[in-house]
């Protein structure tokens, strides 16, 4: 989770909880609410950190599709 340490709209202790529930890593960036707006490549870095810390999951083969194929009387 990206918390946003200046932000007026949703309080940093609720980014934080948020977190918290999702057993996400916390990454903080010094702005505001509209940092998408205002700082549009220092969000994108700040994802990219937050991602990188995340766990990575085993790969696993995904299963064959199979094709359905309608039968001509």
């Amino acid at each position: 989770v990206v918390v946003m340490l200046q932000d007026t709209l949703v309080p940093v202790r609720r980014q934080r909880k948020l977190a918290e529930c999702l057993d996400a890593p916390v990454v903080e960036l010094d702005g505001g609410h509209f940092v998408p707006h205002t700082d549009p490549a220092g969000l994108a870095a700040a994802v990219l950190e937050a991602l990188a810390l995340l766990p990575r999951r085993s790969r696993r083969t995904r299963p064959q599709r199979r094709r359905l194929t309608a039968e001509v009387a």
